[in-house]
C-alpha cells in the first residue's frame, strides 16, 4: 500500500485564540463575555509522509458553521498547498467560548473576530509547515469510566473509550498528543461569562505539566450528545469541577501514552464523502399558527415581567422566530430535500479518525466504530461545521430536547428520526475507501464483545478479572466467551478460535471433557459440599502421594494462589521464622506482591525477590538474613527451564540455612509429567504446589510434601469453606485417571513440539528475528531483540484474527489438540506473519 515504507513527518502548532472581552458566548442565552478564566487556544499536529499530507486541528470553540469551516480549511489549504479534504478542523465544543456558530438567540457570531481567527488558524499551520521534522507515531487505547453520564436515560450507555495518538520525535519524546473524550465540556458552562477551554483545558494542562515536549495536544468531542459529566451541576458550575473531570481524563491517558510504542514508517491516506441526512416536514399550517400564538403571547409575559431572564425570554423568542420562519416555508409548499454533510476520514496506520459535523449520540457513535475495520477507531464530532445533534430513533420517540428544540437553535428542519442510520450507512461507505489491509478487518469480528468490555469496565474493577486481561482486549478483539468445547471456544460475535491458552492452564483434558462432566454431575446428584469431609478426598491423596517424588502428605486449597500462600504459611510455622525469598510468579496473595498498590509496606521486608537460575542472590539473602528465612518458594520452569544443577543448588542452600524448600507446579503440574517438573529434573523439594491443570477447569489446588514438614502442621490454621469442596475432588480424580489411561502428557508433549518445529520453520524462512522459548508443553513466542517486539504483537494480533487464540503468555495444550489443530495453527501462522510483516 502506498505510504508504507516512506518515513513520518511532524510538524506542531499551539495558537492563542481568545476573544477579546464583550464577544458574546455561544451554547446558551450566556451574552456578552465579561472576562478570561482561562486561554482558549487551538492546536495543530502535522504529519506527512512521501505520499500523504494531513492536518488535524482542534480548537477551543463550541462548533463551526459549515460554511465558515469551509472558509478556514480554504484560506489553510491555499495557504501551505494541501487540498483541504485533508484537513480536519474540530471543536472541543467547550460552552464558554465565543460564538463561531450561528444558533437562534444563543450568542451572535462576532465578524471581526471570526476573520481573526482565520487569520490565526492559517498562520499556525504555516508554523507546524515550518516545523515539521522526522516523527514517530504510535495509537493506544484505553477507557475512563468515572467522568460522563447519560443525561437522556437513567443508567443509560456512555463511551468510556478513549483513543490516543502519540508522535514522537527520532529520540521518542513526546512532541504532540491527539485523545478523545465522550464527554459534553458542559462543566463551567458559561461560569461568570468567562471564556474558558473547560474540562479539556484541564487535561492538557495536566498531560503539559507531565509531558513538556509535547507542544500540541488536540482534544477531541467523541459522539457526546447525550453525555454530561458526572459532577456537572448547571446550577453551581465551578472551576474544581472541570478541574477534577480534565485531570481524571488526563490520568488514564498520561498512563497509556506510557505503554504506546511509536515507528517512523505509517500509513496515512484521507477520503471525503458527501452524505445526504433525512429531514422531516414542517408541522402543518394549523399547528405553526397555534405555536406561533403561545410563544408570542409566552414572550410578551416575559419581557413585560419585572424579573425577566435571559433564558427565558430566548427561549421564547426562539420559539417565535422559528415558528414564523416554518410558516414561511410551508406556505410556500416546504419541499424537503436531504441535509448534505461531509463525512471525513483519515488512516494513521492501524488508526481511523472519522469527522462528523454534528453532536452524535453515542449509540450511533459506537455504530459507527462497529462499521469500522480499523484496529482503533475515533469519531470526531464537531468537526468541519456542524447541523446540530444525531440522535437515536428512541430519543425521537421520547420527544427529548436534542430532536425538537435544539433543531430550532440550529435551523428550520428537524431530522427524521432514521437519521443515526443514514449517518452510519455513510461511514461505512467512507471506511470502504480506505486502504485496509485484511487484518484491519478483524475489528468487524467482534461488536458485541467491545459492547461488553465497556459494560463491564463500568461494573468490574478493570473490566474483567485480573490475569484474564491481555492487550488485545482493547484492540477490537474477543473479550467474551460464549461456550467451549474440546480444543475449541466461540466467542459472543460467534467467531471460533483453536485455544492454545486454555484458560491459562486449567484445561488440560479438553473443554467440557464428557468424563470430567459425567464425574461432576454425579457427584451433584450426592451433593456438592458438605460439614464434614467426602471419602474422595483421600482417595485422592493417595494418587497424589503415588505419583509425586516428594508427596508424603497432603493439604487442599482453592486456586494457585491459595496453595502458594498456604506452603508459605507452614514453611513460617515449620521453622518459626517469617521471612520468604521467592522466585517467580506465585499468585496475587500479599506476599507476592510487595510494594504493589494496596499492599501493607510490611511486606516488602518480608518477601526477598531473586531472580529464577541465580544462586549467588538466593546466597547473598541468607547470609544477609541469618536464621530469618523461612523458605524459598521457586516456580518450577521460567523461559528455558533451570540450568544444571540450579535447583541442587537450592536445594543444598536450604538444607545449609534450615530454610523449606517450596517448589511452585502450579503451572507445571501434570504438564510436564503426572509428577509434576520435578520428576522431570529430578528436583527435591520439601513442599510442592498443584493447581490449574489437576481438575480440568475445577478451581481445586493441593500442598504436597515431606511429613516432617507438614505432619506438625494441625496448630496451624488453613481452613477455608470451600477447600476439598465434592466437586473439585471428583474432577481431580477423573482428570488424573484420564491422563494416566490415554497416555496424556506424551500427547501434550508431541503436539507442543510439531507446533514448535514449525513456528520455528515459519520464523527462519521469513529470517524474521522471532523465535518460540521454553518447552514444548509450556512455550511461547519471543523477539530476539526489543526491535523486533513489535512485530511479536503484530503476529500474535494476526492469529487471534484468524481463529487462533495466543497470547504472549506460554501456550498450554490438551488431550483434546489433534494433529490436525497444530497443522491448522501453522497454516493460519504463516498468513499472520506475512500481515505482520507488511
Amino acid at each position: 500500500m502506498a505510504g508504507r515504507d516512506s518515513k513520518l513527518r511532524a510538524g506542531t502548532g499551539l495558537v492563542d485564540i481568545t476573544p477579546p472581552v464583550g464577544v458574546d458566548l455561544c451554547g446558551f442565552a450566556f451574552g456578552p463575555s465579561r472576562g478570561v478564566l482561562s486561554p482558549l487556544e487551538a492546536h495543530l499536529l502535522l504529519l506527512e509522509n512521501d505520499d500523504a499530507r494531513l492536518l488535524l486541528i482542534c480548537v477551543d470553540v463550541i462548533a463551526f458553521d459549515t460554511t465558515y469551516a469551509d472558509e478556514i480549511r480554504a484560506s489553510i489549504s491555499s495557504a501551505i498547498g494541501l487540498d483541504a479534504g485533508r484537513i480536519m478542523l474540530a471543536a472541543t465544543h467547550t460552552h464558554s467560548g465565543p460564538a463561531t456558530v450561528t444558533l437562534r438567540h444563543w450568542g451572535k457570531p462576532d465578524a471581526d473576530y471570526r476573520r481573526c481567527l482565520r487569520e490565526k488558524l492559517t498562520a499556525g499551520a504555516r508554523r507546524a509547515v515550518a516545523a515539521l521534522q522526522p516523527a514517530r507515531i504510535g495509537t493506544g487505547t484505553t477507557y475512563v469510566n468515572d467522568i460522563a453520564v447519560n443525561r437522556c436515560v437513567p443508567d443509560g450507555p456512555t463511551d468510556p473509550s478513549v483513543v490516543v495518538v502519540r508522535v514522537d520525535d527520532t529520540h521518542g519524546r513526546p512532541v504532540g498528543l491527539a485523545l478523545t473524550f465522550g464527554c459534553h465540556p458542559v462543566n463551567l458552562h458559561g461560569y461568570g461569562n468567562l471564556f474558558t477551554p473547560d474540562f479539556p483545558g484541564y487535561t492538557r494542562r495536566w498531560l503539559s505539566d507531565r509531558i513538556p515536549g509535547a507542544k500540541s495536544i488536540l482534544c477531541f468531542c467523541s459522539p457526546s450528545g447525550d453525555q454530561n459529566p458526572l459532577n456537572f451541576d448547571p446550577r453551581r458550575p465551578a472551576p474544581e469541577h472541570a478541574r477534577e473531570t480534565g485531570q481524571r481524563l488526563a490520568r488514564v491517558v498520561f498512563e497509556q501514552v506510557e505503554k504506546i510504542e511509536t515507528r517512523c514508517d505509517t500509513s496515512l491516506e484521507a477520503v471525503s464523502e458527501t452524505v445526504e441526512l433525512p429531514l422531516a416536514a414542517l408541522p402543518q399550517e394549523a399547528e405553526l399558527e397555534a405555536h406561533l400564538s403561545k410563544w408570542t403571547r409566552r414572550l410578551a409575559e416575559q419581557e413585560s415581567a419585572p424579573d425577566a431572564g435571559r433564558p427565558d425570554s430566548a427561549r421564547a423568542r426562539t420559539e417565535v422566530d422559528w415558528t414564523q420562519a416554518a410558516l414561511a416555508i410551508r406556505r410556500q409548499g416546504d419541499e424537503v430535500a436531504p441535509r448534505p454533510i461531509e463525512m471525513q476520514a483519515m488512516r494513521l496506520g492501524d488508526a481511523a479518525l472519522m469527522a462528523v459535523p454534528a453532536e452524535v449520540f453515542v449509540e450511533i457513535g459506537n455504530a459507527i466504530r462497529d462499521a469500522c475495520p480499523f484496529y482503533r477507531m475515533a469519531v470526531v464530532t464537531h468537526a468541519n461545521g456542524t447541523v446540530g445533534y444525531i440522535p437515536t430513533a428512541e430519543a425521537f420517540a421520547r420527544g427529548r430536547y436534542e430532536t425538537d428544540r435544539a433543531a430550532k437553535h440550529y435551523g428550520l428542519h428537524r431530522f427524521r428520526p432514521d437519521v443515526g442510520d443514514a449517518l452510519t450507512a455513510g461511514a461505512r461507505t467512507v471506511f470502504d475507501r480506505l486502504s485496509h489491509e485484511g487484518r484491519d478487518r478483524r475489528r468487524r469480528r467482534n461488536p458485541i464483545s467491545r459492547r461488553l468490555r465497556e459494560q463491564a469496565l463500568d461494573l468490574v474493577v478493570g473490566g474483567c478479572q485480573s490475569h484474564k486481561a491481555p492487550r488485545n482486549l482493547e484492540e477490537g478483539m474477543p473479550a467474551f466467551v460464549a461456550r467451549a468445547r474440546g480444543s475449541r471456544f466461540w466467542d459472543v460475535d460467534d467467531n471460533e478460535y483453536i485455544d492454545l491458552l486454555m484458560s491459562y492452564g486449567p484445561i488440560v483434558l479438553g473443554h467440557d471433557h464428557a468424563a470430567v462432566r459425567a464425574a461432576v454431575t454425579q457427584q451433584m446428584d450426592k451433593g456438592v459440599i458438605y460439614d464434614l469431609e467426602s471419602s474422595g478426598m483421600i482417595q485422592l491423596s493417595r494418587k497424589l502421594v503415588e505419583l509425586i517424588p516428594c508427596a508424603e502428605m497432603t493439604a487442599y486449597f482453592i486456586g494457585g494462589s491459595g496453595a502458594t500462600s498456604g506452603a508459605v504459611t507452614m514453611a513460617r510455622a515449620h521453622t518459626g521464622r517469617e521471612k520468604i525469598i521467592r522466585c517467580g510468579y506465585h499468585g496475587w496473595h500479599p506476599w507476592t506482591q510487595p510494594g504493589r498498590t494496596g499492599i501493607p509496606g510490611c511486606y516488602r521486608d518480608l518477601t526477598l525477590e531473586v531472580d529464577y537460575n541465580d544462586l549467588d542472590q538466593i546466597e547473598t539473602h541468607l547470609k544477609r538474613n541469618p536464621g530469618q528465612i523461612a523458605g524459598i518458594i521457586v516456580e518450577a520452569v521460567r523461559d528455558h527451564g533451570p540450568q544444571r544443577g540450579y535447583f541442587d543448588g537450592v536445594r543444598h542452600l536450604c538444607d545449609e540455612h534450615g530454610a523449606v524448600f517450596i517448589l511452585d507446579e502450579v503451572k507445571t503440574g501434570f504438564r510436564f509429567a503426572l509428577g509434576g517438573a520435578q520428576a522431570t529434573f529430578g528436583i527435591e523439594p520439601d513442599l510442592a504446589t498443584f493447581g490449574k491443570a489437576m481438575c480440568n477447569g475445577y478451581p481445586g489446588s493441593v500442598v504436597v510434601g515431606r511429613r516432617s514438614v507438614m505432619a506438625g502442621r494441625i496448630d496451624t490454621y488453613l481452613a477455608a469453606t470451600f477447600h476439598a469442596d465434592a466437586l473439585t475432588i471428583a474432577a481431580a480424580l477423573t482428570t488424573i485417571r484420564t491422563l494416566e489411561e490415554q497416555d496424556g502428557i506424551a500427547h501434550q508433549w508431541r503436539l507442543g513440539q510439531r507446533l514448535m518445529d514449525g513456528l520455528t520453520r515459519i520464523f527462519t524462512s521469513a529470517s524474521v528475528e522471532l523465535e518460540v522459548v521454553g518447552f514444548p508443553v509450556l512455550a511461547s513466542v519471543a523477539p530476539s531483540t526489543t526491535d523486533w517486539a513489535r512485530l511479536r504483537v503484530r503476529f500474535i494480533e494476526g492469529l487471534i484474527a484468524r481463529g487462533v487464540y495466543m497470547t504472549t503468555h506460554p501456550w498450554f495444550l490438551s488431550l483434546a489438540h489433534t494433529n490436525a489443530d497444530i497443522d491448522l495453527v501453522l497454516e493460519r501462522a504463516e498468513l499472520a506473519l506475512k500481515d505482520a510483516l507488511t
